[in-house]
């Protein structure tokens, strides 16, 4: 499946496998939401998978919490 030129959202993007599939996407034609709760970790996750192919926008939220959902998705 071809999924450039798509939207792509990560939860737990700042570690583990969120972090991982970060820097996999990166290299990609997408447009990312990187979502974590940690703003100093998120940064530096999006920061090291920064790429020219790819906008990588962070998001700081908890998504188990029903407010965080609704902030990613307004």
């Amino acid at each position: 499946m071809r999924i450039e030129r798509k939207k792509v959202v990560i939860t737990g993007a700042s570690s583990g496998i969120g972090r991982s599939l970060l820097h996999e996407f990166s290299g990609r034609q997408l447009q990312i939401v990187a979502a974590g709760r940690d703003k100093a970790r998120l940064g530096d996750a999006v920061e090291s998978a920064r790429t020219s192919q790819t906008e990588i926008l962070p998001f700081v939220g908890d998504l188990a919490l029903q407010e965080g959902v609704d902030a990613l998705f307004a």
